[in-house]
């Protein structure tokens, strides 16, 4: 079967659109990579990384939204250490247990793990995490810069 040029197809995910999203957040890396920084968050598009996110830029605050769907806030945990966030869950296969007879078991238990290194400009002590019917909502506050420096002349006495 011939391709397109352009139809690079991901063996393994097994979706052309993702290889497109792939090419994209590529093409933008390579191009823009200040904006990533200035945004705060250093590995801004993850293409083919799981949970798949939404990071929106708020004039006060950065939000990242994870899709974790048919799983439960017990199961998700999110952390920050040395300026990197990290997202991290368990989902369990099946409530039976393993000795149960199935006949057939395509649920298997999986985990994820998800990292985005943070910048300077988001305040990692005052992160706060939501989570409602499969959604996790991590909201980071950005740092108020500080005022101008003032200079002023002393009097030498």
């Amino acid at each position: 079967m011939l391709k397109h040029p352009l139809a690079i197809f991901d063996e393994n995910r097994g979706n052309l659109i993702d290889t497109f999203e792939h090419i994209f957040d590529e093409w933008f890396n390579d191009s823009f990579p200040v904006f990533r920084q200035n945004l705060g968050i250093v590995d801004l598009f993850g293409g083919g990384s799981y949970p798949k996110v939404n990071i929106v830029d708020l004039e006060d605050k950065v939000v990242i939204e994870a899709g974790v769907p048919g799983m439960d806030k017990d199961s998700v945990k999110v952390e920050v250490i040395d300026n990197i966030l990290t997202i991290r869950g368990i989902k369990q296969e099946s409530r039976y247990d393993q000795k149960t007879p199935y006949l057939r078991r395509e649920l298997k238990q999986s985990s994820f793990n998800r990292s985005f290194g943070l910048g300077e400009h988001l305040d990692t002590s005052k992160v706060d995490a939501k989570f409602n019917d499969g959604l996790l909502t991590i909201t980071l506050p950005k740092l108020i810069p500080s005022p101008k420096k003032v200079i002023r002349q002393i009097e030498i006495k």
